[in-house]
């Protein structure tokens, strides 16, 4: 098995730089995007396979816009269930009713 090349693994900091963090908040942040994000882990040396932190960057947006424009479409449809009923009670029962 061949050995990685320092090409092949990023520092924290390297890392941190790609997220547009700083290395600070990556520290803080690191161990919920591994639990719950599905960030990759660090090698037993503390380093990251490049290849897997890029593919994770190139998916993890398009998984957010995903779950946002889910949220949001759901909140959608709540306001327009929202305002059909608010209509129809209007229409039905009028605005004098008791």
């Amino acid at each position: 098995m061949n050995p990685a090349t320092n090409d092949q693994l990023l520092k924290s900091k390297e890392v941190a730089s790609l997220l547009g963090w700083t290395p600070e908040t990556f520290s803080r942040h690191k161990k919920r995007l591994i639990a719950t994000e599905g960030f990759p882990a660090p090698l037993p040396s503390r380093r990251y396979w490049r290849a897997a932190v890029m593919r994770w960057i190139d998916t993890y947006g398009d998984k957010k816009a995903a779950a946002i424009a889910s949220v949001h479409g759901k909140s959608i449809a709540s306001i327009r269930v929202h305002d059909d009923r608010q209509a129809l009670t209007e229409k039905y029962v009028g605005s004098n009713a008791a």
